[in-house]
């Protein structure tokens, strides 16, 4: 289900819901703060995105209330659409100023999937039937851990340099694995030895569950 961007807003013991729609209106119970608001929204960019809510959010505080900020589905999308495009736009050319290792990994990868594959995250938004609904969950995991797991090949390819120092390993001869081979359940168990500080630690749970929902279109016999 689509939602809005939210605000609860506090102030000398009174609170305020406000709620931003996607036709960039404000409705606020306090008439007051809700033109307080449209007033604020003049001065940033369309369409909504997380940055112009934080700012937001921002003046409100400077101006003395307690802010919470809850964001819609489609607008995390929508950031998640930009930001690949944007790795796309940026690292699929990289010849010149990145190694050249990490240059030719990133030439031949598919960004541009990663992006067809952000923008199919919007298909999930729509309701479902009671016929299509654990389908389209299925595969609306599936379409999440394929993103995931670009992501975590994108980082690593970043870092190639530093991951040729101290790559995967497998098989008897435990031969080093190239980044675009490994498998999702090899970058996890990298990212943990390699990669995560301690206060990162619950990105490691994060991942798993990924993985297992994603791995649910296997699952004929159910979990």
């Amino acid at each position: 289900m689509r939602g809005h961007e939210q605000l609860s807003i506090t102030r000398d013991g009174n609170t305020s819901m406000a709620i931003l729609s996607d036709n960039m209106t404000w409705s606020c119970d306090d008439d007051c703060l809700q033109q307080y608001l449209s007033q604020l929204l003049m001065l940033y960019s369309r369409p909504i995105t997380r940055e112009m809510m934080k700012a937001v959010k921002r003046d409100l505080e400077y101006d003395g209330y307690t802010v919470d900020l809850s964001q819609s589905h489609a607008s995390v999308v929508f950031e998640i659409i930009q930001a690949n495009d944007d790795i796309r736009a940026f690292w699929s050319n990289a010849h010149g100023w990145a190694p050249t290792n990490a240059a030719e990994l990133l030439a031949r990868s598919r960004l541009d999937w990663q992006v067809s594959l952000s923008y199919c995250l919007k298909s999930w938004l729509e309701p479902s039937t009671a016929e299509d609904r654990d389908g389209r969950l299925i595969l609306a995991w599936v379409n999440l851990g394929c993103l995931v797991e670009g992501s975590l090949k994108f980082f690593l390819s970043v870092y190639e340099a530093d991951y040729s120092k101290a790559p995967r390993t497998r098989g008897r001869k435990r031969e080093p694995c190239n980044i675009d081979d490994l498998r999702f359940e090899e970058m996890k168990q990298y990212l943990n030895k390699h990669i995560w500080t301690d206060s990162q630690r619950h990105w490691d749970d994060w991942l798993g569950k990924i993985q297992l929902r994603r791995n649910a279109v296997h699952a004929y016999e159910g979990p």
